[in-house]
């Protein structure tokens, strides 16, 4: 299997701030001097400081979906070329395929089972709170008729509870681009549009109802990098 987060090198050793998903994060001078990154073009090193942005706000998992980091960069999704970085040795991608691996290893040898279940469950767990901010955080872009921006708290909480499956939140995003272009949601300047959290907690994505009437195509409004 593909590795699915990817990891800033030493990102640890530079940011020092113990808050989760502080309001800022630091770039180092020392930086623009590593010849590594001197090779890099301009576009490569703004997508480097931009995925440092999203390791700090994920605890150094972010997730290896090109179609999510340029929707939080606000770039094309085919802009997203990861190559660069991987030679230079400024990212690497998870090495949980390792831990599996030694974990066998030190299964077959009879040697601390207990622990290593203790340590793939943890894992896991991290791993589907990191997928449900990130699904979070895509649904808080989506979902159009949220001019206000209200909630965002108590939507991360939800997908942290409810933990989607991939099938599940495709459902949720399929739903949400159709109805953010039907005429349903667009007449009496949204008027009819349930609360983000309204929408979730009675699971609409699952409503049987039909969706006839959309926006001519010239006025539909897909955001861009997001693949649904």
């Amino acid at each position: 299997m593909p590795q699915k987060f990817l990891s800033i090198k030493n990102l640890e050793k530079y940011q020092t701030n113990s808050k989760v998903n502080p309001p800022w994060f630091k770039i180092h001078r020392i930086m623009f001097g590593d010849p590594e990154f001197i090779k890099l073009t301009a576009a490569q090193r703004f997508l480097y400081i931009g995925l440092i942005h999203l390791a700090v706000e994920s605890g150094n998992h972010i997730y290896n979906d090109a179609t999510f980091i340029g929707q939080r960069l606000y770039m094309k999704c085919t802009e997203i070329d990861l190559k660069p970085l991987y030679r230079s040795g400024l990212l690497y991608t998870s090495n949980l395929s390792r831990t599996l691996s030694e974990t066998e290893e030190s299964r077959d040898r009879g040697e601390g089972d207990v622990a290593a279940k203790d340590d793939l469950k943890e894992e896991e767990t991290e791993k589907n709170i990191v997928r449900s901010r990130e699904q979070a955080a895509i649904f808080w872009t989506l979902y159009k008729p949220n001019p206000r921006k209200v909630g965002k708290g108590a939507i991360e909480k939800w997908f942290i509870k409810h933990q989607p499956t991939e099938s599940e939140f495709n459902q949720i995003r399929e739903r949400i681009y159709t109805l953010n272009n039907s005429v349903k949601w667009a007449e009496d300047g949204g008027k009819w549009i349930p609360a983000p959290m309204t929408w979730l907690n009675q699971e609409r994505w699952k409503d049987d109802v039909p969706i006839t009437q959309d926006i001519p195509q010239m006025h539909r409004s897909r955001p861009t990098g997001v693949v649904l």
